[in-house]
Order: C-alpha cells, then structure tokens, then sequence
C-alpha cells in the first residue's frame, strides 16, 4: 500500500519536475554547455561557426545576460593581425538566424565590413 502511495506520488510529480529542467535549461540556469538549443543556443551556434573559419580565431566575447540571451559580441583575430570586434543584438535577423551556412555569411560580412579593425604588430 505504501509503495503504491510512494509511486501514485512520483508519477504525479515528474511532469513538474521536468517542467522545471526544460525552464531551466531554457532561461539560462544551467552552466553553457556548448549546445545549440537552450538559452546559450545561438551564442553557441555562431561561436561554432567562427571556430570553423580556418582564418578566423576567437580571442575573447561576451554575453548580455538576462531573463533571455539578449545581445552576444566576439574579439576576434583575422588572419595574424587584423583584430574585429562583431556583435549580435536582440531582435535582429541575423541574431535569430539559424542556418549555419547563412550564419557563416553574415559573420563574413560583418568581418568585411567592419571599418574599426585594429592591427596587431
């Protein structure tokens, strides 16, 4: 009878539970593990795609923590000298964007572009 009521009780509380691990995971509670989905997921999307440019090498970045991802920037090193510093706002296309070769795209772009590049000696 116990173990019955024990069970009765556990079934009853594993959707809130797992409720709370997907809110969790979903608003940032959890360390940023490197995954594409999540509260981390796009920072992690475009970090991936610049660690996949041959010339390109991350330096530092940041993140604007809140109840979401809100905005996300890198410091990187283009080629041996050439210092950029790229970011990504909230509520802009290219920060919802998925698509790796479209991010790849805008991250060129945005490295071309990029008039305020410093060159390191």
């Amino acid at each position: 009878m116990i173990l019955k009521k024990l069970s009765l009780s556990v079934l009853a509380l594993a959707p809130f539970a797992l409720l709370a691990l997907w809110f969790g995971w979903a608003y940032g509670m959890f360390p940023d593990v490197g995954a594409e989905s999540g509260y981390y997921g796009q920072f992690n999307r475009v970090k991936h795609v610049i660690e996949d440019m041959p010339d390109v090498r991350i330096i530092d970045y940041w993140k604007h923590r809140d109840v979401t991802l809100e905005d996300f920037g890198f410091t990187l090193l283009v080629g041996e000298s050439r210092k950029v510093d790229i970011r990504f706002h909230d509520g802009t296309p290219e920060k919802k964007e998925r698509n790796k070769s479209r991010l790849r795209a805008i991250v060129r772009s945005k490295l071309d572009s990029n008039n305020t590049s410093e060159h390191i000696p």
